[in-house]
């Protein structure tokens, strides 16, 4: 961790003032787990978007929408902060031809004070980060943050917040194309609430829809509720913005020492690549489980839309393929659902897999890469199901 000094700021306290609320910034293990993620999913991100061409230097942004104070109670970094240590670390990696620009935004004035000079303090040690503070609502506040977006430059936006949030927001977010976000969903508390009929008009904002009463008694309630959210989000992008294809990935986050999920991180985003990026950042982080919400996929789910996919002649790279069917299966793995699928029916002879270089040679059976061509054998008719 890359040291933040101080000394030529003055000291914290008598900066901004006393911290009279500093329980609640107590830095819980979850929390570290949601930042793990985070940064290694930035440092993906901007691998992938970030490299320069042709000697162009590339920008790409983070907006924090709930940036809060930047630092907890007993010293760790928050996403403010995080955020300008990987973008300084990949300005590195490119040799001073990448730049992030993070977008900070905060209402409670005490805690914007404390972001600012911590943000001041740390721009000492990561120099090339551009960030820009705001103070006020994200929802009063976006708009002028896009406007200091360049149209072409993409950005990634945290939406963080304490407590509920409506769809419309993220919803907003992906109006614009270049953007990919990043949503706290806290799920337990929206399950422990759902049959209390005085937020029964919060539930609407939060799910855009009167679906969630049907859920009120099914089992593996709060499960469902993510599941929901994460279909509202595919069919209100396709309906209001007209984007058809719009991948969801929701990450359950435990409570301490409990068999139970806190809130979920659900990552939106339009491209294979950005989903599976995200997916290694949780392996990274070590808190991917074996089925991330506990209602598991069919038998053969999975096989079956692939082969679906490849009926009447399609030939299909294998990551264009898991895009399918993660569309369908919010929690498919790249790493063992689909290709381990695609293994399978390549064993039994019901796919061929060509490698995308002619010139290499692959062992039947072996893991498909990301530009294999996977097609069904023979061009035939896909299974009955």
């Amino acid at each position: 961790m890359t040291s933040i000094r101080g000394a030529d700021y003055g000291r914290r306290s008598d900066v901004i003032g006393p911290d009279k609320q500093p329980d609640l910034w107590e830095y819980k293990e979850h929390t570290g787990l949601k930042h793990a993620i985070l940064s290694n999913y930035l440092k993906r991100w901007i691998s992938i978007l970030g490299r320069p061409r042709a000697g162009k230097p590339k920008t790409m942004h983070f907006v924090d929408s709930y940036a809060g104070r930047a630092r907890y109670k007993s010293g760790e970094l928050g996403s403010p902060i995080l955020s300008m240590e990987v973008g300084e670390e990949l300005h590195r990696h490119f040799n001073g031809a990448f730049f992030l620009e993070c977008h900070n935004v905060e209402r409670d004035a005490f805690n914007f004070a404390s972001l600012r000079w911590e943000v001041e303090v740390a721009k000492q040690d990561f120099p090339s980060v551009g960030v820009r503070n705001y103070q006020g609502s994200f929802e009063d506040r976006a708009g002028e943050i896009f406007s200091n977006i360049g149209a072409g430059e993409p950005a990634l936006v945290f939406l963080d917040p304490f407590g509920y949030q409506s769809i419309d927001m993220p919803l907003k977010m992906l109006d614009r194309r270049r953007n990919e976000v990043f949503i706290t969903f806290m799920s337990s508390f929206v399950n422990r609430f759902l049959t209390d009929p005085s937020k029964a008009a919060v539930m609407d904002r939060i799910f855009g829809t009167p679906r969630w009463r049907e859920l009120r008694g099914v089992p593996n309630r709060q499960e469902r509720l993510v599941r929901l959210y994460c279909e509202q989000i595919q069919i209100m992008a396709r309906e209001k913005l007209g984007v058809d294809e719009v991948l969801v990935y929701p990450i359950d986050v435990d409570f301490e020492g409990r068999d139970a999920d806190i809130y979920h991180l659900v990552h939106v985003s339009q491209h294979e690549a950005a989903r599976k990026a995200m997916e290694e950042a949780v392996w990274s982080a070590n808190v991917l489980k074996d089925a991330q919400l506990s209602l598991p996929l069919p038998d053969a789910a999975v096989e079956d839309l692939i082969l679906e996919e490849l009926g009447g002649g399609r030939t299909l790279q294998a990551l264009p393929l898991a895009k399918k069917v993660w569309l369908r299966h919010f929690t498919a793995t790249w790493r063992d659902d689909v290709r381990g699928a695609v293994k399978a029916l390549e064993q039994r002879g019901e796919v061929i897999v060509t490698p995308n270089d002619p010139s290499k040679k692959r062992k039947v059976g072996s893991l498909a890469k990301e530009k294999d061509w996977v097609e069904l054998r023979g061009g035939g008719q896909p299974r009955l199901v």
